[in-house]
């Protein structure tokens, strides 16, 4: 698997997700493994599905 660093400007303001597992709990698509960088409208839609489902999931466990 690569190792996929997301860094954020500024200083020691970074996330550092290097498993399908950390992507998965971040709501981030898990095509991004695989090397395809989608465009970003659909990147953003297949997140918002997958926030929107974990939302639901957390929303039915209360």
């Amino acid at each position: 698997m690569q190792r996929i660093v997301l860094q954020w400007p500024g200083k020691n303001r970074g996330a550092r997700l290097t498993s399908a597992g950390d992507l998965r709990a971040n709501c981030v698509p898990d095509a991004l493994l695989d090397g395809a960088i989608p465009d970003y409208d659909s990147f953003l839609e297949q997140r918002r599905a997958l926030m929107a489902l974990k939302i639901k999931t957390w929303f039915h466990a209360l």
